[in-house]
């Protein structure tokens, strides 16, 4: 279970949203550290990477999207094989405009 440490009780569920700043990189390292994380919090809520918009300053400059597609799969594939809720951002969020330099969402795509 989560600690949670400024409200001084336990957490009974998470949600995750990490592996966009890995999408330069293979789904190696997404695969561990997810597995991890999952082991360490079995009641946990996954949620896939938000969309990338590749004309964007910094995806552009730092991310690939296949990249970013393997991750999201490696998610979506462990969310699965431990039977855990997965939220898949790209399919909830569409449409243009949605972040400020490709990659971090605006105010407008948290809501």
């Amino acid at each position: 279970m989560l600690a949670c440490a400024s409200c001084g009780n336990n957490v009974r569920s998470g949600r995750v949203a990490l592996g966009t700043n890995d999408s330069g990189t293979s789904t190696a390292h997404i695969d561990e550290d997810y597995t991890e994380l999952v082991d360490d919090s079995p009641n946990i809520l996954l949620a896939g990477l938000p969309p990338l918009e590749m004309d964007g300053e910094l995806a552009g400059r730092y991310l690939e999207k296949a990249a970013a597609d393997r991750n999201n799969a490696a998610i979506r594939s462990l969310a699965a094989d431990r039977f855990l809720t997965y939220i898949d951002l790209r399919k909830a969020m569409q449409g243009d405009g949605l972040t400020v330099d490709g990659v971090h969402l605006t105010a407008a795509a948290y809501s």
